[in-house]
Parts: C-alpha cells; sequence; structure tokens
C-alpha cells in the first residue's frame, strides 16, 4: 500500500495497493473493512491527497532497480539487471552466481526468482515466489511463497522439482543457511506477535525460536554457526 487519505464524507480511508505484483490500484476501504476499487490502471499508482469535492490526486510512478557486480579478479563493474526490477537477495561464496527476485512489472503478478553467473551470460528463471538464499553447494535456493502466511520452498538450481520446505502458522521473512547446509535461519512471525529468528534442521523437526519477539528481520548468522546477530525494530 502506497499513500492513504480520508473521503470527503470522512466514512471511508482511499489508498493505493497491490494484491501482488507492481501495479497498484486506487482503492476505498469503509470503516467496517469493506473494499471497493475507485480506478484500476496498468500503472504504479499512489495516493498524494483527497479534495473536498471528491477530486483525487495521484502520481503515476515508474521504479526500476537493478543489480551492479565486481566478479572475482575483474577490476571493472558489471551490470547484472535483468528485467525491470532486478533485487539481489544472495550470492556464492565464490562471488560467480548470484540469486536474485525480478519483483516488478516483468517478474510476473507471482514474481520470478532467477540466477545468474556474475560472468554476464544469460539469467536462467527458476520459479515463482521470491528468491531468499542460496545454499553453500549451490546446488538448491529457497524461495519464500507469495501469501498469507508466506512459506519457504526449495527450489533445485539444476534439474528436478521444487519441494515446500515449511506447512505451518508462521509467515516467513528473511532467511539465512548456515554454513555445513543441515540448518537454517529465518526471520518469521506467528499470528498477532512480533517477528522472531528461527532455526530449522533440513532433516525435519519444527522450527525453534532462538530469539525473544522484536528482533526484526535483519539478521546474519556467523561462520562457525555458533552465534547470530540481529537489528530490533528500533535498528539496535
Amino acid at each position: 500500500a502506497q499513500g492513504l487519505a480520508w473521503s470527503p464524507g470522512g466514512d471511508e480511508v482511499w489508498f493505493a495497493a497491490s494484491d501482488t505484483g507492481a501495479d497498484r490500484a486506487l482503492r476505498a476501504t469503509s470503516l467496517a473493512g469493506k473494499q471497493r476499487v475507485l480506478v484500476r490502471a496498468p500503472a504504479e499508482l499512489t495516493l498524494q491527497d483527497v479534495a473536498p469535492d471528491g477530486r483525487i490526486l495521484f502520481t503515476r510512478e515508474s521504479w526500476r532497480a537493478g543489480i551492479a557486480a565486481l566478479p572475482p579478479r575483474e577490476s571493472r563493474v558489471r551490470d547484472l539487471s535483468w528485467l525491470d526490477y532486478s533485487l539481489v537477495r544472495d550470492m556464492s561464496a565464490d562471488g560467480r552466481t548470484v540469486l536474485f527476485t525480478e519483483g516488478g512489472r516483468g517478474g510476473g503478478s507471482r514474481y520470478g526468482v532467477y540466477l545468474r553467473g556474475t560472468d554476464g551470460s544469460p539469467a536462467v528463471r527458476l520459479g515463482d515466489g521470491d528468491a531468499a538464499a542460496l545454499s553453500p553447494d549451490g546446488k538448491w535456493a529457497i524461495t519464500v511463497s507469495v501469501g498469507v502466511p508466506q512459506q519457504l520452498v526449495l527450489q533445485p538450481t539444476g534439474a528436478g522439482r521444487a519441494k515446500p520446505l515449511t506447512n505451518d502458522a508462521i509467515n516467513h521473512l528473511r532467511v539465512r543457511w548456515f554454513a555445513d547446509g543441515s540448518r537454517i535461519a529465518f526471520a518469521g512471525n506467528l499470528p498477532g506477535r512480533g517477528v522472531q529468528i528461527f532455526v530449522q534442521d533440513l532433516a525435519g523437526g519444527a522450527p525453534r525460536a532462538i530469539t525473544p519477539e522484536g528482533a526484526g528481520v535483519e539478521f546474519a548468522v556467523s561462520p562457525d554457526g555458533k552465534a547470530m546477530v540481529a537489528l530490533d525494530g528500533e535498528r539496535r
């Protein structure tokens, strides 16, 4: 959602939002939560204000994002952008591969997960969703599904089929792989609860929360896998 304002009569809140994909429609919701669409267009709309006579002031925006990389043993930065909104999520340990999401119009309504060599070779689409983390051996990518709650999917980077990694009530957000490849850590929240960081064994078993609520989604696992650093909601 981007931008909001009261309706002229004060009985609705008007805003711009998208269910999936980049295009945002202008919408209205009653105070009871009943929604209706005011304006739909193939564009990224942001509501700025509403006049007392009902005129709507909004902007039509065009956002782009790209990837710049300095590959191993090279002195020049290379543009690895693929479509209109390339968001890098992870890089292989040898610096030769990047995992990224196409989160704009080119990625589709369910977004797209891609793998690309830092030598500039063509990107390979792995599947739908939001890219999250590349396994230490480079054979697997963890992706986040589109929906609520967001679930984790294990996607092969080569031949093979994707398989669900989680199916629970946790809304999964950021993911990090442990160096041994046998465990992952992820930030997520249960319904009505704050964000926590969990650890899960890929061989099975339930995830285990290792922080209190409010840990935030930014975190990193130490190289030896024995410690973790995280930012809370106040950036501490």
